[in-house]
């Protein structure tokens, strides 16, 4: 047989060969052996890399990465301070006012339509200096299942943000994605929203949460980026 002395991994490379079929004859439309050959060539020319994982019976998985270069997200921009960072905009469900009370305390569990929601003081995580807006917004973010809140002082809304690494003394840093560059040339921090959950869950305090103003209706208004962030 054709499998005698090949792996599972090399039978699978063996599509991306030039002139590789599956089928016994040729037709003027396929059969001809191009296709996967040209896939991976220019995937590659892109500095990415393209495999297959077939399992007999079940079906096939074909996996593409790209550099993160390359990836353009639906960006959600919001403001600590002067420094702009972005969420991705499938992250976010709603933007709420930060209850009276609770704003000298930096994390903790308020409550939002009679569920607790855990949340973290985007300030006090990044180390953003200067002194917290009179009314903060709690942006309610989620991934799968799990949910919290980040407060923060400003909303910009929605913009496309193209992803670019972190350097290298950056690398590894909680919380943080990558980085990129708005409309006015300004440098913002893509956040990291699965890391940021694990930190708000891990800052809940016991006590009565308080109730949000959205639990009323009251959500907070956003505005576009349009590259004219701080």
């Amino acid at each position: 047989e054709a499998r005698d002395g090949l792996t599972d991994a090399q039978l699978d490379r063996m599509v991306f060969e030039p002139g590789f079929s599956t089928v016994d004859a040729a037709t003027l439309s396929s059969g001809r052996g191009v296709g996967m050959d040209v896939v991976r060539r220019n995937i590659e020319a892109l500095h990415g890399s393209v495999s297959l994982d077939s399992i007999a019976g079940e079906g096939t998985t074909v996996t593409i990465r790209l550099p993160l270069t390359l990836a353009i997200i639906e960006g959600f921009a919001v403001g600590v301070g002067d420094q702009v960072y972005i969420l991705p905009r499938s992250a976010v469900s709603e933007c709420v006012d930060l209850p009276d009370g609770t704003g000298e305390r930096r994390s903790g569990v308020i409550e939002l339509r009679g569920s607790a929601l855990p949340f973290i003081d985007l300030r006090e995580l990044l180390g953003t200096s200067g002194r917290p807006a009179a009314r903060q917004t709690i942006v309610v973010v989620q991934d799968g299942s799990k949910r919290g809140g980040l407060a923060v002082d400003t909303i910009y809304g929605e913009s496309q943000a193209v992803i670019k690494p972190l350097g290298r003394l950056l690398r590894g840093l909680h919380g943080i994605a990558g980085s990129t560059v708005l409309g006015n040339g300004c440098v913002a921090l893509i956040l990291d929203v699965p890391d940021l959950l694990r930190r708000a869950a891990g800052s809940q305090t016991p006590g009565t949460p308080s109730t949000l103003p959205g639990d009323r209706g009251e959500n907070t208004s956003t505005r576009s980026v349009a590259g004219s962030a701080p």
